[in-house]
């Protein structure tokens, strides 16, 4: 993200997948007030991907415009993190937007890369008792189910009903009160639908 204040001074701040960030990314010590200034509230330069995260700014002279680069389908969200305004609902790669000159606490809501393609993954563990975990991913906003039924098409368990944005989800299916036996689980997104098999063994 390149951060541009009114007198043309720019600074960068960076987001990075957990595992590529293996450095401590800090910063030097806040400058003295009207020396343009931009980082994490961590005091780094450098933060994950996928979390919400604190921004402290100090324009020193009037608006700051913001961009993205390299953004590889990342979407972000902007607010004022005094009162929640939504200062813009999404960002993407090109996308310049500008902040006020009297915000200097932020928060930035990142969801992570956008997947370019819908995609269901095989529960981890299977076999299981009684917990598993499923994985999907999906590239659009929309309804999204996902169903567990027995060897009978018959419903056991609705672990998702409900709209969801594009990204990367994990759900936990606690089979607790549920007999051992084989069953799938579906998963149901816009026009896609892919089915699994899974074990309960108790």
């Amino acid at each position: 993200m390149r951060f541009t204040n009114g007198d043309d001074n720019s600074t960068a701040l960076y987001l990075g997948n957990a595992s590529e960030l293996t450095s401590d990314y800090s910063m030097p010590p806040v400058p003295p007030s009207g020396i343009f200034d931009v980082r994490f509230a961590t005091d780094k330069f450098v933060e994950e991907l996928g979390k919400i995260h604190s921004l402290k700014l100090n324009s020193a002279t009037g608006q700051t415009r913001i961009t993205l680069h390299n953004a590889r389908g990342l979407k972000m969200k902007i607010k004022d993190a005094i009162d929640g305004t939504i200062i813009n609902k999404e960002i993407e790669e090109g996308t310049e937007i500008i902040i006020p000159a009297n915000l200097e606490n932020l928060v930035l809501e990142t969801n992570g890369i956008i997947p370019k393609t819908y995609e269901l993954s095989q529960n981890y563990p299977n076999p299981f008792n009684p917990v598993t975990t499923i994985k999907y991913q999906i590239p659009d906003d929309g309804l999204v189910k996902l169903i567990v039924f027995d060897v009978l098409g018959r419903e056991v368990k609705t672990l998702v009903n409900t709209m969801q944005t594009a990204g990367v989800y994990e759900v936990r299916f606690d089979a607790s009160d549920v007999a051992s036996g084989v069953y799938f689980y579906k998963l149901m997104a816009g026009k896609f639908e892919d089915l699994k098999k899974m074990i309960i063994l108790k």
